[in-house]
Parts: structure tokens; sequence; C-alpha cells
């Protein structure tokens, strides 16, 4: 289908779709597609209403290229997700039996807007300083403010410095020049120094000569019969004459509009504030950010279009694209803070300008304005802590603490030698919200405030130079310990599912401060052992491993084990494990905090620990080491007696049988312990940062497919993944995706394991867990090799292998192996396989495991290829065999009988092989629609031909 002449944007829905730019725009905001889905969405919306063929559009999307169709029903799919269709939205892309797909929504077409011809009110108003040539980012604060002045005749733009109030005032006033016929009258109050110098100012301006009298009262009289405009700008160092000047025009003079600019309200008669936000930000994304999508956020605009304008001379790039988000991020949308970060690119570029930004030289940097007030950041800041009285500007210096946002009673834990009473300090930070000094925030309990970064590192300096820093980080971090203790319970259940805003970055400060020069250590091994419980939560391993290494190093030598050692010990076992992996260190650490908690008397915390050497084990692929672990944890429920451990003690079991390859006994154990379980309602039993109950609803899925259920662990495998969809912890959601990808993959459903991958891959590199980006990796590995990519598929592997080892991540190694060996089999390299299979071949029959008839199938496989003897290859199948038939996993044992039935057929024993496959069919209960039983039946249609 070939595109029009003309270019078209087509309105379907909330969508906007521009195939000319490549953009999908969904109320405004850009929608992230993929190329080849933007492509395929472009041929689908052009033939609306008309069946489009598969054939077609792999031609379209994909042109000289050969592409399966299972990659069309997975992107089909990507789409469909991207447009949330549901039976609410309705629906948009249908598909139709044996033919193609269809859009079936309603489509409007129109051309692109043609805005060259866009007319612009002359500048010819001598009152009103010269508008910039280029405003960014302010239309709909324009078309807001243009509404409000209109209705109700006195608005005051009020916002923090830097934020382009004077500008958005100056560009209102051109807008508005035609409509009051010239009468538009600017009044630079921040020339006045004084408070008797405002009222001559604006009646200069306006055009009044005064000659004795009231000036006042002459001013009104004045411009009684004038529809003017009156824009007082900058206020707010002399509020109190303004304000009556400005209330007495409203009320005596009804043609007279007035918009005021200051960095708090007027709070005069007829007031309507309009709060001027930050400009809109580009949306962070953890995947990287193009040039294209950055450019479409104003705040980049303006950004480089001022570098540019100070000599940069050049188009952002891509790999420049998300170092320049973050820079915006960092300055929070403040105009005047991104035109002097712009003027230093030339200098840093964009990676090192962002480096300088965590540094307070920017605050001097000098910019373009004429405004003194707005030379530099520091400057305008210096302007508004001016105003501030002395008892303002010590509690303002003392925020700077803060991370993020706070609550007034954090506020008044760092002040209580200023102030009487929480509610003084809340007086003093209305004072500062007015003066836009602060910010707030709906809370999930509180109102919460919060400094503008800008302002905030300003404010440290100040504080800083006081000298009463470590009084405040003091006050600080025992704040944050009391929030920790308080809340203790819902910790240790890892119930905290809602964390207040700025809690970990709060954390993080005053653990810096606690184990710095001039810091309290002990206060910070207290803090660090209850916070360490919340950064495994949040998946912030190696935030964790750090705090408790340095905690753990100042009472490695303690005569007397604690119990802050005991949770540094298990939360350092646990963020060890998945940050770097199952390393001896981490076996080390658990058997010394289970010392520690026997030592103690901490029973709970002990079944915590063999809980966590059990997973250990299981991660290293030392199956018969985590039974007994799992055997350990069940003899110390029985003693403790609760029926909580009780039915965990199942649960571990259940997973142990399931890996050392005794499946049927897993099962029971599993399902028996499952029920339990549910009548108790036990939700959530999380042991070293892993959801137990996850954990053994992921083994359930494996089980039911070993033991030949395969519609049930599909429907099992579903339930997981939308469970750990919802979970908080990137841990759990990325276990969840690892374990359950690895069983659609043996089911064959490729085009759904391809998309719980896809999101595994995400989350591991998002949170930077680099044993599942490796998991990952073997499980594309696999994809490949199904997809007959026999080339990249061993290359993937071989690497996806070397990285799990060197982590110690063995509980997937025979599965990769496995499919490893059987790529170099279909590229002739048999020998090479077999040196690769061998080892873990012993290994497996030395330690149980439940992949163990999987290995035998494959050196029976292995052994056909290179013609060894009858005897030998059909010994080797029937080795296989028993071992899957011994283990209960007659999922194996299909698979193997089919391999068998194969190698049998071609040597004319058909009768062994019809025989052999009948007897295996016949004791499945369900899934005749799985890839194996599939096989199988194919074989005896075969032997019968």
């Amino acid at each position: 289908m070939q595109p029009p002449d003309q270019p078209e944007i087509f309105r379907f829905g909330d969508f906007l779709l521009d195939p000319q730019r490549r953009v999908l725009i969904r109320d405004g905001k850009p929608v992230e597609l993929g190329s080849r889905s933007f492509d395929l969405l472009v041929v689908l919306v052009r033939a609306r209403g008309q069946v489009v063929s598969k054939n077609q559009i792999l031609d379209e999307v994909w042109p000289n290229l050969t592409v399966d169709e299972t990659n069309l029903r997975f992107q089909i799919s990507r789409l469909r997700k991207e447009l949330s269709e549901s039976p609410v939205e309705g629906e948009y892309i249908k598909s139709v039996a044996g033919r193609g797909y269809v859009f079936v929504a309603p489509v409007t077409v129109q051309s692109p807007p043609d805005n060259a011809g866009e007319a612009r009110s002359p500048e010819v108003q001598t009152r009103i300083p010269t508008r910039v040539k280029l405003l960014f980012g302010r239309e709909e604060n324009l078309d807001k403010l243009h509404e409000l002045l209109l209705q109700a005749r006195f608005v005051s733009i009020v916002g923090s410095a830097g934020l382009g109030k004077t500008t958005t005032a100056i560009e209102l006033a051109h807008r508005l020049s035609d409509r009051f016929g010239g009468n538009v009258f600017f009044v630079d109050l921040g020339l006045v120094d004084s408070l008797d110098g405002v009222l001559p100012a604006i009646a200069g301006a306006a055009g009044f000569s005064f000659a004795s009298g009231d000036m006042l009262r002459g001013l009104v009289t004045f411009l009684e019969r004038r529809h003017a405009l009156l824009i007082l700008d900058c206020c707010e160092h002399v509020l109190d004459p303004v304000s009556e000047i400005a209330a007495t025009l409203y009320r005596e003079n009804p043609s007279v509009f007035i918009l005021a600019t200051s960095r708090e309200p007027l709070r005069a008669l007829g007031e309507n504030v309009y709060n001027l936000p930050p400009l809109m930000l580009p949306e962070m994304k953890p995947q990287e950010v193009t040039a294209a999508q950055a450019m479409l956020s104003p705040t980049v605009q303006l950004f480089m279009t001022r570098a540019n304008e100070c000599g940069y001379g050049g188009h952002l790039e891509d790999e420049d694209a998300l170092a320049l988000v973050n820079i915006c991020h960092r300055l929070e949308g403040n105009p005047l803070a991104i035109e002097l970060a712009a003027s230093r690119v030339k200098m840093y570029g964009f990676s090192g300008l962002l480096e300088v930004l965590d540094k307070r030289l920017f605050l001097s940097w000098p910019g373009l304005r004429h405004d003194p007030r707005h030379a530099t950041l520091s400057a305008a800041l210096d302007w508004s802590f001016a105003l501030l009285s002395e008892h303002e500007q010590r509690i303002l210096t003392r925020l700077s603490i803060f991370v993020g946002s706070f609550t007034l009673e954090a506020a008044a834990a760092i002040c209580r030698d200023l102030a009487d009473d929480q509610w003084a300090v809340a007086r003093v930070i209305e004072e500062l919200v007015d003066k836009s000094l602060l910010s707030t925030q709906r809370g999930s309990r509180a109102l919460r405030y919060r400094l503008l970064d800008i302002t905030r590192i300003y404010a440290e300096v100040k504080l800083l130079e006081s000298g009463e820093r470590d009084h405040v980080a003091l006050c600080h971090a025992r704040y944050f310990l009391s929030v920790l203790q308080a809340r203790h319970t819902e910790i240790e259940q890892n119930a905290w599912e809602v964390l207040e805003a700025g809690l970990l970055s709060n954390i993080r400060t005053a653990l810096e401060w606690c184990f710095s020069t001039g810091g309290n250590s002990e206060l910070g091994i207290e803090l660090a052992a209850l916070a360490s419980r919340l950064f495994i939560e949040r998946g912030l391993m190696r935030d964790c491993v750090r705090w408790c290494q340095t905690a753990l190093s100042l009472i490695e030598n303690a005569p007397e084990p604690t119990k802050s050692a005991l949770l540094l010990q298990l939360s350092l076992a646990t963020s060890m494990m998945y940050a770097q992996g199952n390393i001896e260190a981490v076996g080390g650490v658990l058997d010394r905090g289970l010392e520690i908690a026997t030592a103690l008397g901490e029973q709970g915390y002990a079944l915590e620990l063999l809980a966590g050497r059990n997973l250990y084990h299981t991660r290293r692929g030392e199956f018969a080491d985590a039974l007994r672990d799992a055997e350990r944890f069940a003899d110390l429920a029985r003693d403790l007696g609760d029926p909580r451990h009780l039915v965990t003690a199942e649960y571990i079991l259940g997973i142990a049988y399931n890996l050392v390859g005794r499946q049927e006994l897993a099962r029971r154990t599993l399902e028996a312990g499952w029920a339990r379980g549910q009548m108790l309602g036990l939700k959530r039993i999380v042991y070293c940062g892993y959801d137990t109950i996850l954990r053994t609803h992921i083994s359930r899925v494996w089980t039911a497919w070993l033991c030949g259920f395969p519609e049930e662990a599909a429907t099992l495998a579903d339930e997981v993944l939308t469970a750990s969809a919802r979970d908080t912890n990137p841990v759990t959601a990325c276990i969840a995706r690892l374990l359950v990808a690895q069983q659609i993959l043996w089911s064959g459903d490729t085009e759904w394991a391809e998309h719980v991958i896809e999101e595994l891959m995400e989350l591991a590199t998002t949170h930077d867990l680099r044993p599942y980006r490796s998991g990952g990796h073997l499980l594309q590995g696999k994809l490949l090799l199904a997809s007959g990519e026999i080339e990249r598929a061993i290359s993937t592997l071989r690497e996806a292998l070397r990285s799990l080892r060197e982590l110690r991540v063995t509980v997937l190694l025979p599965p990769g192996v496995r499919s490893y060996v059987e790529c170099l089999a279909r590229t002739g390299k048999t020998q090479e396989a077999e040196e690769v299979l061998l080892p873990v071949l012993q290994t497996a029959k030395n330690s149980p495991t439940y992949f163990l008839p999987e290995l035998l199938r494959t050196r029976a496989e292995l052994m056909g290829m290179q013609g060894r003897p009858d005897g030998d290859v059909q010994s080797a199948y029937e080795e296989a065999i028993a071992q899957a038939r011994n283990d209960g996993a007659l999922a194996w044992e299909l698979r193997a009988t089919n391999a068998f039935a194969r190698h049998l057929i071609g040597r004319g024993d058909d009768a062994r092989a019809q025989a052999l496959l009948r007897d295996v069919c016949s004791r499945f209960a369900e899934g005749c629609r799985s890839r194996d039983l599939a096989d199988a039946r194919a074989l005896l249609a075969e032997i019968s031909r």
C-alpha cells in the first residue's frame, strides 16, 4: 500500500497518528511504539475497514526480510496492548481467521496544520518591554491567564525565582495590547528601593503627573474613564503599599485590569492568585531516550535554543539525550536555571554538565539577564532570602537537610530548639510556602512540603555557613530512626506497601552523615540495621550491601552479638545474593547470622536464615543441600508449633523435592501446604527478600507440568505472572518471570515466552540485577534455538552460561547447557557437544536434580548422531525413560519416549515404538494439544501409514 502524495494525520479514539513525523499521540502525550509496531499501525490505519492479508503486512513492515508469522502475531499483540484495547475502550484491530487483520475503529483524516501564516499582534507598544522571540512551554499557562484576567480583572502570577513570571506577564500584555487600545502600563517595581517610591512609580508609568493632594486619589481619578491594563512586576519586597494601591484601583476603577508578578501573594482585595508552574519536564523512562523524543519537551527546546545562542552550534544527538533529560529534571524545569546551565554546555558537554550540577558551582554562573536580580541563580535567591526574618532564615536553612518532601512532624523534629511547639514551626512553613520557597503536595498520610532542588542547594550553603550542619544532621538521623522504629512490625512483615515520599533518600543522607567524620556511628548502625529491610524490599541491593558492610565493619569485634548485628548479617547475605550472585561469601554470612540468632534465642530469625540457606543452595544448584536446609527448617517449625511456620515448611520442602527430582512427592507436599495456607489466609511470607508463597506458586507450575498436567501448569503460570506484576519488589518479579518463562519454553509456547522474557530483561536492567539479566540472556538463547537461528543462539548461550557460572547461579545451568549442546550438535559439532555435556551429566548423577532425565535423553541423541552401536544408543534412551519414570516426571518421560521412538522408527522397529508411545500417552489426563503429545500423535500416525 503506497503512502499518499499529500501528508495526512489520522484521528481515532483518543489517538492522533502522524505517519510523516512518525509520532502517535494520546491525549496530547506521545505514545512510545517500536519501529515495527508503528509501521504495522500505519499499514492497518491507511487500509481502515479493509482486511489486510498477513503476507501484505509482512511485505510492507518487513520488506526484503523472511519473517515468521509468530513475529507478526507478537507485534499485533504488543500493538493492541499499547492501544489499551478493552471491552470498555473498544476494539481497534480485529483478526479475521485465515485472511489477516482489519482496523475497525472509526478514523478521521486531516491535513497537517500550516502555521506559516499565523498572525501575531504587531509590537507597537513602547510602554511594554520587548517580548522574547521564543517562549517555550507557556501556551497553556497564557491561555488560562488570559481567561482568568478578563474574568476577574485582578490576577497575581506567583512563583519562585527564575520561573519566568515577568516573561509570561510581558507576553500576555503584548497579546492583550489591542484589546486595551494601547493603555498597557508596565511598572518594574524591582527598581523601587523604598516603600514610599511605589505609588510614584505606578503613577509615572501610567502617565499621571502629580501636582498636589492625595496622589492615590488623583491616580484613581486619572484612570477613571480609561480601559487599561496595569502590570505590576516584582512586588514581593514592597507588598504592603502594592497591596493597598492595587486593592484601591480594583475597587474604584472597574475598567482597570491589574496583572501582578510576585514571589508571594499580595493578599489584596479582589486578587486571584495564579501559581505559575515550572516548565513541563521530558518523560523519564528506564530505556534509552532518543533526541527526537527529548525534543518534544519545551524544557529541552529552551535548553538547546539557549545553548546554541551561547555558541554550542549543534543538534541534540541520541547519545546525549538521556543526560539532557536528567539535567532538566535536576533543574526541575526552572527556566532561569535551564538557561544558565545551557550557557555552559559548550564548556562541559552534556554528561560533564550533569556532573557539575551535583556541585554548588552552578549557583554562581552568570547569565545574560540585564536585571541584577537574575544575573545568577544565587542572586535571584539572595533577593528572596533577604526578605525573610532571621527566624525564617534559620528554619529555611535547616529544612535543606531533607531530600525530597517532608512532613510538618519531620520539620518540627529538626527545629525543636527554634520554636515552642510544632505549630510555631507550622506558621513559619506557611510563610515560606506563601513566599514560593516551599511547595506543597498531598501525601498518603499528611500534607507534605518540599524545597525545590535549586533552593535546597542554596539553603545548604547557608546551613554550612551557620555552623549548625552537624546538629541538624543529628536531629535528622534521629528522626528517621524513630520513624523506622515506630513501624518496625510493618518492616518485619514486609507490609510497608506505600513508602513516604523521600523516605529512602533521607535515610541515605542520614547514613552518609552518621558514618562520616563528626557523625554518630552508633546511631548509624541502628539505622542501617532497620533500613536494610526496606532497601531489599525496594530492590536497592547495592545500597543494602554498602551500608550493611559499613555498619558490620564497626562491630565485627564486638564482645557480644546484638540484634542489630543479626539484622545486618541477614540483610547483607540477601542483598549480596541478588546483587553479586551466589558467591561463597554469601554462605559464610548466612552461617554467621545463624550463629548469632542461636546465641540470642531469636528462633524466628533462625527460620529465616535457614530459608535463606535453602534459597542460596537452590540458586547454586546444590539441591541436596537445599533439601537438608528445608528439613532443618521443618524440624524447627515443628518445635515452635506456629501454623504459619508449619505451612511454610511444607512449601519449602515441596520446592526442594521438586528440584531433587521427586516430583510426585513434591506435588503432594506443595498442594497440601497450599490448601492449608489458603485456609489460614496467608498472602505473603517473605524470607531473604523473596516471597515464599510466590516461590511455592512457581514450583507448583513446574511440578504440574513435569507430572503431566500441561493445562493446569499454563493456568498456574498465568496466575504467577499476574501476582508478581502486583509485587513492588523487583527481585520477586524477576524470579517469577525467569522461572515461569523456563516452563513456558518447555511447553513450546515461544510467543508467550518471548513476551515474559522481554519483561524480565526490562526489570533486571532497570534495577541492575545482573543474575536475572544473565538468566534472561540464557532464555533469549533458547528462543533463538527454537526459531532456528543457531549461530546466534550459540553465541548468546555461551556468554549467558559463562556469566551464570561466574555468578554461581546454577539452577538454570543444566537446561542452558542442554540447549547449547543441541545447538552444537545441529551444526555437526557432536564431539564438542559431548565434551560440554558429560561433565554436567556426571554432576547431575552425583547430586540429584530434576533435570537428569533430559540430560540422559540428550546424551542418547548425541550417541545416535555419532553412529554409536545401536544397542548402546537404545540402552541410553531406556536409561533416560527409566530415570524420568523413577522421578515421576511424566513430561520428561514423554519427551524421551518421542526421541526413542524416532530412533526405533529409523531402525524399522515400528512395533516397539508404537507400544512405547501408546503407553506413555495413555497416562496423560489432559494436554492433548501440548507440543510433545502432538509430536507423539504424529509419530503414531507415521507408524500407521
